[in-house]
């Protein structure tokens, strides 16, 4: 059988960066790279955005406040006495109604982790039944019966399935980001911009900056 397939994309991006101008630069007092004038404001601030998604890419964390669009798509299973030939058009479910879950595609999973910790809220779970159906809302609750339930505390956050939808993809609309950005990930996001202010054309991270952000990665997704 095929894994479960992730794809992911930021639909409202950072809007206040986690390091500022005043963090690494000022006309007044001492400032962590000795810069006391304005002209390199906007190179300066550019390489704050720049380093600062770089980090995220490495570590996997969301370093601000962001919201992500997660799709998930089902593993078709294998050839079998239920499922006959993998199929990509219109299901009959009363035919795949022994498999768990009753997914046409896959055993229905019950636990979705996020991509981008730390999660915050998840404020809209769609499915689709066919890559050509429209997406449909999944209600987190009905009634007083959850669907689903979030968990922001583990890294990363997880959404737990209690009824999982019979569908081809899932589709997940949520928050995430530090909204402080722990002491640790900052220093070495402000020594990162540093070096990439005093080495503009150079390509490889210094191994010191590399292993402050590989020792905070996210490892499980």
């Amino acid at each position: 059988m095929d894994s479960l397939k992730l794809d992911w994309q930021v639909t409202v991006p950072v809007a206040t960066e986690p390091v500022v101008l005043a963090d690494l630069r000022s006309t007044t007092v001492g400032s962590y790279l000795r810069v006391d004038f304005q002209d390199d404001d906007t190179v300066l601030q550019a390489f704050i955005s720049q380093c600062r998604e770089n980090a995220e890419r490495i570590t996997g964390k969301a370093f601000a406040p962001q919201t992500i669009q997660a799709q998930f798509t089902m593993p078709q299973i294998d050839t079998g006495i239920l499922s006959g030939a993998k199929l990509l058009y219109d299901q009959d479910f009363y035919q795949y109604n022994e498999t768990l879950g009753a997914n046409p595609f896959s055993p229905a999973p019950f636990v979705l982790p996020l991509p981008k910790p730390p999660l915050t809220a998840v404020s809209l779970f769609e499915y689709r039944i066919t890559v050509f159906s429209a997406w449909q809302t999944w209600p987190q609750m009905v009634g007083s019966t959850p669907n689903y339930v979030v968990d922001t505390l583990p890294t990363p956050g997880i959404v737990y399935l209690q009824y999982p939808p019979p569908a081809y993809q899932y589709r997940l609309t949520y928050t995430c980001g530090y909204s402080t950005l722990p002491p640790g990930l900052k220093l070495a996001l402000i020594q990162y911009i540093a070096w990439k202010y005093e080495n503009r054309l150079a390509e490889d991270m210094p191994a010191e900056i590399m292993n402050a952000f590989m020792g905070r990665k996210n490892w499980v997704l």
